[in-house]
């Protein structure tokens, strides 16, 4: 009886933690948005320049709500941010400097942990 106590703890701390490619583990607040800031690099090629693969950005991503900024998270190297915000609608804004990263509108519900990820373009 108590390996399957253990058992039911682990699933549930795995639940509440994501690890990133940097290793650090993201937990996501309740209530609350988590998700990761990713951009496409570019690659040159003889004539153009072209997509290479998709990276996470380091960045700050703030929440805002009626003109005020309610919560600010700092992106970790692989784009993986978390922030708790009381529930409500919010705008999310991301500055990850050479990139251009569009705005989001998200509701977060009572109790409620909300994914939002966000691919900003190489071109400023």
């Amino acid at each position: 009886m108590r390996g399957a106590l253990i058992a039911i703890v682990g699933v549930t701390a795995v639940a509440a933690a994501v690890g990133s490619a940097a290793g650090a583990a993201i937990n996501h607040p309740v209530p609350g948005i988590y998700g990761q800031i990713t951009a496409q690099q570019s690659c040159p090629v003889v004539g153009s320049v072209v997509p290479c693969r998709e990276h996470g950005l380091a960045a700050t991503v703030e929440a805002i709500r009626h003109t005020q900024v309610a919560g600010t998270a700092h992106s970790n190297s692989a784009g993986d941010y978390a922030m708790g915000l009381q529930p409500g609608q919010y705008t999310i804004v991301v500055d990850a400097r050479s990139t251009h990263c569009p705005k989001r509108t998200v509701t977060v519900g009572k109790s409620q942990s909300v994914q939002v990820n966000i691919h900003c373009s190489s071109i400023r």
